[in-house]
């Protein structure tokens, strides 16, 4: 029987029904599988499957990932040092620790992880939320190669990310979706580069900022947050950010014939996030543009919340979308302030080349920031601390 067919035949309800294979659902789905919950975890794409991310995980992430035991999806990556900011003919490097790895073979290394500690897993399977009829359950339909079956589960933990469609028809919430906000392209090739490899390399320009880093495999990794305005000024994404990189003194290969993938519009928030034995985890929340890597760390932190939270109440609770909206706020959205601060550093080249010169001038400033968006040094540590103790 393939595994579709096996979950036909399951009568039981399940524990945690768990729709995304990000980072968010992956370590959600470990996590709670792990303590012996009955857990699916779905995905819409066939897997495995490429996600437009910047591919760097900050050192806040790092730690989690060790402390939890998922060390492992890490194996095959870059390390990371600093950053290297370029805005016209100006630089500074900052420390930020971290590393790069292909976001394909990461996503695949937790789901692994998920399966050994025992949830199933279905890729290339729709979901669609049916309205509540029971006090108990929520019922979801999966379609997975034209056959639809409905399940039924406990919980549903929607992290289907910025793109996702489980929520669409919640009436307790929607997308606000920032004013002028950027959208994010990605791309992966090889080609010969003078890039350092332990370092992320940030361009701002005119119109949006890219960033790159060196893969292990000896590919480039590309990432871009874009004005969608001057996109359509340049006529394409890739002409934009061949203009961004040209204007930060980078010579590169024309990118015409590279593949970029693209996502909506980054920032944005979800009015409610939890209700009707949903919970909403990882970019499906909301998302604010990352700089060195936070997109990651925020979806991890997240569903190690989400999962010690269920954990320790043995399931659902009257109260868990009040409690759940409560963690959200204090654990993600604080943590998500100095990147929402530093958005004009990035979106303005003019504010750039002030921060950079002040940064190159009083250099506690840029390392005082890094350190806040990077989650390093002390925060890093008392992870660390608490997991060998």
């Amino acid at each position: 029987m393939s595994s579709f067919e096996n979950i036909l035949a399951e009568q039981r309800p399940w524990d945690a029904l768990i729709v995304g294979a990000g980072p968010a659902g992956s370590v959600s789905a470990a996590l709670l599988a792990e303590a012996g919950w009955r857990v699916l975890l779905v995905e819409k794409s066939a897997w495995p499957r490429e996600k437009v991310c910047g591919g760097c995980l900050n050192a806040g992430a790092i730690a989690l990932l060790k402390s939890h035991g998922l060390a492992a999806a890490m194996n095959r990556s870059q390390s990371i040092e600093r950053a290297i900011w370029r805005c016209g003919s100006q630089n500074i490097e900052v420390r930020v620790p971290g590393v790069a790895m292909c976001r394909m073979q990461f996503d695949a290394a937790l789901v692994q992880s998920a399966i050994e500690r025992g949830c199933a897993f279905l890729p290339a399977t729709g979901t669609h939320l049916l309205p509540r009829l029971d006090s108990n359950y929520r019922t979801v339909e999966l379609t997975h190669a034209g056959v639809t079956c409905s399940i039924r589960t406990k919980i549903v933990l929607a992290c289907d990310g910025i793109s996702g469609t489980l929520l669409k028809n919640e009436p307790w919430t929607k997308w606000h979706v920032g004013r002028n906000a950027w959208i994010g392209v990605a791309a992966t090739q090889v080609m010969e580069h003078d890039f350092v490899s332990e370092a992320i390399h940030m361009h701002i320009g005119s119109g949006g900022y890219v960033g790159i880093v060196n893969l292990p495999d000896g590919r480039i990794h590309l990432a871009a947050a874009l004005d969608p305005r001057a996109c359509r000024q340049n006529h394409t994404a890739a002409a934009l950010i061949q203009d961004i990189l040209k204007s930060c003194r980078v010579n590169w290969t024309d990118l015409a014939d590279t593949h970029l993938q693209g996502t909506p519009t980054l920032t944005r928030q979800r009015t409610c996030v939890a209700n009707d034995r949903v919970l909403v985890v990882g970019d499906a929340c909301g998302y604010i543009e990352p700089f060195t890597g936070e997109g990651m760390a925020w979806a991890i932190r997240g569903a190690i919340a989400v999962a010690d939270m269920l954990i320790a109440a043995d399931g659902w609770a009257d109260d868990m979308p009040l409690r759940w909206e409560q963690v959200y706020r204090s654990q993600i959205q604080r943590r998500q302030r100095w990147c929402r601060m530093l958005r004009p550093l990035v979106h303005y080249p003019a504010v750039a080349r002030c921060g950079i010169a002040a940064a190159s001038w009083l250099p506690q400033i840029g390392n005082f920031l890094a350190g806040r968006i990077n989650e390093s040094n002390a925060i890093a540590s008392a992870h660390l601390s608490r997991a060998s103790g």
